[in-house]
């Protein structure tokens, strides 16, 4: 359903609109979990106003998702330009007041020109709702809240809540002083959510909205076993995935007879480190990486191969196991994160415990070695979990529920 709120026409009557919800995350298009939260907020009927910098050409088929976009070089010069312009001779009352927020004009520097270019957008557009998609941002945003009374909303996603702000004390301490002041959470993990009350994120202002997939077709059928076990890897080349731990395993499985190839698809070049593990180990002829493919691409791997293993220290929780679950691609994951709320052990996926080689070489054995009719029921429960649980419309409900949340304690 969606949310709206009171509104007085000119000749004084008052009437009901779609609230105006902004999403900033930075960059647009963003990265495709937060693509999939737009789509589904603007089919229920909420207005989104994107802001960031536009990273490729954009269109939504929705008219709900309107862009408003800051370009690069000397033509996002000349729209910076305007836009402040036209600030200053509208809404010159707003133009005071971001002025004394920033501590300067925007002519004072380049330094200060870039500022109010960022921010200016989104000044002459103000939302009822302005929804940061990452934590170390909150602090950027929070003058809204203080200057035009916009209602502010942030999510908690995984690194920049688990490892971030222990390796920051700096931003550990923004954290602690910028969180009391929104005024609601959403957290992609119960486990996220615990974390971010370390920080100041009050219990009760948090919603754990789990992420949300289109609603899955049918359980493909799957192609029969080769006798090589075709695994799957995808995230970016950083610590926090566990390759290394991933190619400790497979060492095991390889000096055990096994046999199988592993396809990483990982954006950007592969590290120094992880190359010479491959090389040391022997696993060269048996590790392709594929530095990065389209979200359909991903998809149409996933179909081609028996298992994804996801060897993470660290998730909020991972998109690509959804899913994989959601095309009947068996998972095999670490316990990290909010991962133990979506794969219940050897029913719908395999868990094993964060860094232990050991225990993801048994798990991916067990997985490659089970009998067809119940690899297909793993399968078939997984399939069911992506149904039940993290369908985009229990997403779109649950965004909407936190919204309406925020809007009637206006």
């Amino acid at each position: 359903m969606a949310v709206y709120r009171k509104e007085v026409s000119r000749a004084g009557s008052v009437f009901d609109r779609p609230i105006r919800l902004a999403v900033f995350s930075g960059v647009i298009p963003s990265t495709t979990f937060i693509e999939q939260m737009i789509k589904v907020v603007a089919r229920d009927g909420i207005e989104v106003l994107l802001f960031g910098t536009l990273h490729e050409p954009t269109r939504y088929p929705n008219p709900r998702v309107k862009i408003f976009s800051n370009r690069p070089g000397l033509a996002g010069m000349a729209q910076g330009l305007g836009r402040i312009l036209w600030l200053l001779m509208a809404r010159y009352s707003h133009y005071r007041k971001l002025k004394q927020h920033l501590g300067k004009g925007p002519f004072s520097d380049s330094a200060s020109f870039s500022k109010w270019q960022k921010v200016v957008p989104v000044v002459l557009h103000l939302p009822d709702v302005f929804h940061v998609q990452w934590a170390k941002a909150a602090g950027d945003w929070i003058f809204l809240r203080d200057l035009f009374g916009v209602k502010m909303v942030l999510s908690l996603r995984g690194a920049h809540i688990n490892y971030s702000p222990l390796a920051n004390s700096a931003l550990a301490r923004q954290y602690r002083e910028v969180f009391p002041k929104y005024d609601a959470f959403h957290a992609v993990s119960k486990a996220i959510a615990r974390e971010a009350e370390r920080y100041g994120a009050a219990a009760e202002k948090i919603s754990v909205i789990y992420s949300g997939l289109p609603e899955p077709a049918n359980l493909p059928e799957r192609s029969s076993r080769t006798g090589v076990i075709r695994l799957l890897a995808v995230g970016r080349i950083h610590w926090k995935k566990g390759y290394h731990v991933l190619l400790d395993a497979l060492a095991s499985l390889m000096a055990e007879g096994n046999q199988f190839r592993l396809t990483l698809i990982a954006r950007g070049e592969m590290t120094e480190e992880l190359a010479y593990q491959i090389h040391q180990l022997g696993l060269s002829p048996l590790v392709h990486h594929i530095p990065g493919l389209s979200h359909r691409e991903v998809l149409e791997q996933m179909r081609q191969h028996d298992l994804l293993v996801l060897p993470s220290l660290e998730e909020g929780i991972a998109n690509v196991a959804l899913e994989a679950m959601s095309v009947g691609l068996p998972v095999v994951s670490t316990d990290c994160g909010g991962m133990g709320e979506v794969i219940e052990d050897g029913q719908n996926g395999w868990l094993v415990p964060v860094r232990d080689a050991a225990g993801l070489k048994r798990a991916i054995e067990r997985a490659s070695t089970l009998p067809a009719e119940q690899l297909d029921a793993v399968r078939k429960e997984a399939h069911k979990t992506i149904q039940l649980r993290f369908s985009d419309r229990l997403a779109m409900a649950g965004f909407s529920e936190l919204y309406r949340k925020v809007i009637e304690c206006a």
